[in-house]
This record gives C-alpha cells, structure tokens and sequence, in this order.
C-alpha cells in the first residue's frame, strides 16, 4: 500500500506581488463564485528549490535545469585541447540526449530547445564521456549517459520530461496546488511617480515629475495544499530513504519559511506560515481546499483563526463521512493569540512518513469491502485492538473466554499478557472478574420478567398499568 504525506498551510502575505500574470498583475481565480489572489504552483516550486533551505539540507544532492549543458561540454573539450569544430559535434552528441537542439549554424548550437533537469550522475557522466571523446573512443548513446534513478532530490520530488527519451522521464513524487486566499481579495492599484534629482527649480526647470507608473498589488491569508508519494519518492531516489527523508524534512520548511520572489524589493512580503498541518497515511489523498467554496468571514477580524477553525470542522466532517482519511497528523499554529506545536514537530513527523509500514498490509490494516478501513484496523492505528479470539491453543472456548476474561481497550505498554498466558503485540487492559447480571425475577401479578426494585407483592393482572416498578435492564 502506498503511503503519502499531506500538507495543508495557511500563510498571511500583506501587500504583495508574488506572482504575476501577463500584464503584470497579481494572479487570479473565481473559486465558489468569489475573486481570490492566486500563487502558482511553478512560482512556489521554483522558490523552494532555490531557496537556501533546499541548498544547506540537500547540498549535492540537487539537479540543475538548463539548457546549457552542450555548452558545458564544449568548454569542457576546447579546454582540453579539441578543434572547435569538432568539439561542438561532440558537445551537440551529447547535450542531444536531453532533447532537440537548435540547428548546427544557430548562434548557439549546442542549446537544448527546451529546459531539461539534470542530476549530478548525469553531468558528471556527459564530461565523462566528453573525456573519452578527447581519448579518440566513440561516443556511445544515450542509455549510458541517462539515468532512471536519482541522486538529485530535487527531480525525484518534482519529476521531469524528456520528449525524446520517454523512458527516463521521471514522474513526480511531490503534487503541488497553486495556492489561492480564503476570503475574497481584489487587485488593487498603487499609482506612483518618479522625480528627477537634478532638476533645478531656481533654473526654471520642468519642477513636475519626470516619470508616472501604475503597478498592481493584493493581500490576504493564502492555502496550499501538497501531496508526498513517499513510496514513489524514495524509487526515484534508488531506494535511498535516508535522502528521500532530507527532501521532505526541506519540502516542510521551505513551504512553511520562503516566499515567492515577485517584486519582493517593492513589498517586501517575506511571511510565514501560520497554519501546518501534515497528515500521513495509506488513504487516499483529499485536498481541503472545498473548505473555503464560502469564502472565511471573521467578524472580531480574527481571519487566520476563522479560517483554521473552518479547515478543521470540514477536515473532521470528511472523517466523518468517509472515514479516517489520515493515520496520524501533526500541526503547527501561530497566531497573535495562540501558538500550537513547532514547526521541528511537523518537519520530525514527515521525516518518519518514510519509515511508516508499507507493502503487504497485516490483517489489522486491510480495508473493509466498503472501501474504508475496518473499526479493527482503526483501532490499530491509534495503538489498540480488540481480541476477538482465544487467547492461544490452549485457552478456554470462545464463550468461555468471554465470560472469564473481559476485555477493553487502552495505550499501555506493548506485551501485556493476557489471562491464557499469551503476549500480544499491542497492549490488553483484562477484567478478570466481569461485573455479574443479576437473575430476573417475575412480576407475580404479569408473569413478566421485571426490575429489581419491583415490590415483592406485586399489584393483580387488572392494575398492572399502575406498577411503577423501576427496571434495571429491558423488560421482555
């Protein structure tokens, strides 16, 4: 069964301008019939991969996007001593196994046409190749230069495509949304003017402006939602789970920490997030952007604490309908008047998402015929578990064992022996002596079978309506 990881942030930005659409304005959507500012998900990708927390926590371990790599190669050749004419055919050879080039008289011929990802094996093998070119041996294909796994984190999580070469194509282990605000939000206008310093009123120069400009901006509190396939990410990366737990440990900080570049030296808008919540388990994903169809409205002005209060009665109301959809969770929340969890707490909790149990499932975690998962194996994901056996080969029969030993649920320590000796794998709490049903007794004027506190001279059949005897238990 495949494990996945759920990211849910909720991130405040004031006036800003992240990420720009064609005409220079903040990005849109119409979500539940209301305009929202929208980040997308390419802007928040680049920024986490370039970002310092990616650099120091995967140093070496990250690809490079280029176009560039023949152009590498040729320095490589012309500097060992090649003809350039010869070195640009051995460049563009190479450089070709990435995707098309421009043509052989282009201005520059050893371009990949289109942006490539490209893992330091692979760099490190084209100037290998590049040397035995240099060498007089002959360059082979592409299948020695190529890789189908992964040293590059950065690739693994966020895939990549090679037209020409479909078969080391890498499918992305890391979904990101674009994220969009919770509330209704407008772009806004900000009309600004520049004056020339060297303008000269006593020299009767033009004292007016020398420059009028107009340039958009939006605010608001921002959700994003991101989806880990822990399995997926730790094949990309050759089985290395200890690299595919740096990556998400870098993913949860960077999508907690760093920002978007956009016009940054007009606004400013460096934020934090003040909502993570991380959700791992075998369930399949859901995003809870539907939490906001009706835009947050906060009355008191407290927008980040009605929108955290709307994501958690919609993720519980999810739970409710569908069943768990998460093993186990961790969060983080920081507002002006409250402050939960850390984000090292969620950053560890993702880190153990590539150690949770995967493959065949144990009984106690198939699922129902129903799709969800079964109460039993609900009970094992929270730490308890309800025997519905004897204990072993030698305990009493089934009613027997029920009637000696009754069980109940609880989280204490693991190997908890039971009555019949047994060790059990997660934790038994046994009532030896269950509390007995007292024997009923019949109403001597009915002949029915009545409470307890019935009067030992019941009323005759004609006014048996008017007992007012008390039952312990139903009456048959």
């Amino acid at each position: 069964m495949t494990t996945f990881l759920q990211l849910h942030l909720l991130t405040a930005y004031p006036a800003s301008n992240l990420n720009r659409d064609d005409t220079g304005r903040p990005k849109t959507l119409d979500f539940g019939g209301t305009p929202r500012l929208r980040v997308s998900s390419q802007s928040l990708k680049r920024a986490w991969r370039t970002s310092p927390v990616f650099g120091e926590r995967l140093r070496g371990r990250m690809g490079e996007r280029t176009q560039r790599l023949g152009e590498v190669v040729l320095h490589h050749l012309t500097g060992s001593g090649m003809e350039a004419a010869r070195a640009v055919e051995v460049a563009r050879r190479i450089a070709g196994a990435f995707g098309k080039l421009d043509a052989a008289d282009a201005k520059e011929p050893t371009y990949i046409k289109q942006l490539a990802f490209i893992a330091p094996e692979e760099r490190a093998r084209a100037l290998a190749l590049a040397d035995r070119a240099l060498a007089g041996e002959e360059i082979p294909t592409e299948t020695e230069l190529l890789g189908t796994h992964d040293t590059a984190a950065d690739i693994a999580m966020f895939g990549r495509m090679l037209a020409d070469t479909p078969a080391y194509n890498r499918e992305a282990a890391v979904q990101v949304a674009h994220a969009f605000t919770t509330h209704k939000a407008v772009v806004e206008d900000d009309y600004y003017v520049a004056v020339d310093d060297l303008k000269s009123a006593a020299a009767h120069d033009d004292v007016g402006t020398s420059f009028i400009g107009v340039q958009e901006f939006g605010a608001g509190l921002f959700y994003l939602y991101a989806c880990v396939d822990c399995d997926l990410l730790t094949r990309n990366l050759g089985g290395d789970r200890a690299l595919a737990a740096d990556a998400v440990d870098a993913l949860v900080r960077a999508a907690a920490t760093v920002s978007p570049r956009g016009k940054q030296a007009s606004f400013a808008s460096r934020a934090r997030a003040s909502f993570v919540l991380a959700e791992r388990g075998t369930q399949q994903p859901r995003t809870l952007a539907a939490a906001f169809l009706k835009p947050a409205h906060a009355p008191d002005g407290d927008l980040a604490g009605a929108s955290i209060a709307t994501l958690d009665d919609f993720r519980t109301n999810l739970d409710r309908a569908y069943g768990d959809c998460a093993d186990a969770h961790a969060r983080m929340v920081v507002t002006p008047s409250r402050c939960e969890g850390s984000l090292q707490e969620v950053a560890d909790f993702a880190r153990a998402a590539l150690a949770w149990p995967r493959s065949s499932a144990s009984p106690s975690t198939r699922r129902s015929p129903a799709g969800g998962r079964s109460p039993s194996a609900r009970r094992a994901a929270r730490g308890t578990v309800r025997a519905a056996r004897p204990c072993s080969a030698s305990s009493p029969p089934r009613s027997a064992c029920r009637a000696s030993s009754r069980m109940t649920t609880t989280r204490s320590m693991p190997g908890t022996a039971s009555p019949c000796g047994s060790t059990y794998p997660v934790a038994r709490s046994w009532i030896t002596t269950p509390p007995r049903r007292s024997p009923r007794r019949r109403c001597a004027g009915t002949g029915r079978a009545r409470g307890l506190s019935c009067s030992p001279a019941c009323p005759p059949p004609s006014a048996r309506r008017s007992c007012r005897a008390v039952p312990t238990g139903r009456m048959r």
